[in-house]
């Protein structure tokens, strides 16, 4: 039979007509759809252009406007900080109040006017005016968070209390610098002065705690002899107290006699750091 013949024959002539390329006038038609459909997009492209012109030249115009205020402001800036530095410089070095509150005043939240009440303060205690420089500090300390000798305004606070014998707020402070410092400049020092508010409450291991991890802690610090001492002085045990024989009948009462070398260290160990010192007076001992 001749069928599956002719049917192979016909299958053959479909694929071959179904893999043949497009004609020249099939692919003429669709390269003239395809840039019909091209220009049409970009006539919309170009009408949408058209109708939004002003906006689109406002929002580049807005932008360089806004960039150009953005580069000014930047060097007003820093030239805001420049004359600030320098009027700060010349009123410290002046050592006028008038002229430091002058910088505060004319340079309200800079860093330089933060500066300003630090040296305004330290003036006020050179001049025996604790009052005013706890106002002095806790403007500085309430007003200028962000400022990089923050944590030193709290440090100057406690230990006016300290010396003035308000243990309590010296506490605070001193607790205060150590949350904003856990690692820097005044907290070797800090810790040592806790470690004296405890040895004036009559905490001694807590105060050996505090006198070890200044330099535990902070190694390298400038306070370590300064912590050491402190250690050496709680390692004086005084003499046990005895209560003395009664002297005979006859015996003339003795005069008054010198006290006893382990004596005079605990006295001595019990008077020292009454008043403490500051941290300049302190690098001074070493």
């Amino acid at each position: 039979m001749m069928w599956p013949a002719a049917f192979y024959f016909y299958r053959n002539l479909l694929i071959t007509m179904a893999k043949k390329p497009e004609s020249k006038l099939d692919t003429d038609k669709s390269k003239e759809k395809l840039d019909a459909v091209s220009e049409s997009h970009a006539s919309g492209i170009v009408d949408s252009i058209e109708k939004n012109r002003v906006i689109v030249i406002s929002s580049a115009i807005a932008f360089f406007v806004l960039l150009g205020l953005f580069l000014v402001g930047k060097q007003m800036g820093a030239q805001r900080h420049l004359k600030a530095g320098q009027m700060f410089t010349t009123a410290a070095a002046s050592r006028s109040i008038d002229e430091l509150d002058k910088v505060v005043k004319e340079y309200s939240g800079s860093v330089s006017a933060g500066n300003a009440l630090l040296s305004k303060a330290d003036i006020q205690i050179d001049q025996g005016k604790p009052l005013d420089a706890i106002a002095t500090l806790t403007e500085m300390a309430t007003q200028f968070a962000g400022h990089p000798r923050h944590a030193q305004a709290y440090f100057m606070l406690a230990n006016i209390y300290h010396k003035t014998g308000d243990l309590a707020k010296a506490r605070e402070n001193y607790e205060e610098v150590l949350k904003l410092q856990p690692d820097g400049e005044f907290s070797p020092i800090t810790r040592i002065r806790i470690g004296d508010l405890e040895l004036a409450e009559g905490n001694i291991d807590k105060a050996r705690q505090n006198y070890e991890e200044s330099y535990t802690i902070h190694p390298g610090n400038p306070f370590f002899s300064t912590a050491e001492r402190r250690i050496a002085q709680l390692d004086l045990v005084a003499p046990t107290e005895i209560d003395p024989p009664k002297p005979e009948a006859a015996a003339a009462k003795p005069k008054d006699a010198a006290p006893a070398p382990a004596a005079e260290k605990a006295a001595a160990v019990e008077n020292e750091g009454d008043e403490p010192a500051t941290p300049e007076e302190e690098k001074a001992d070493e």
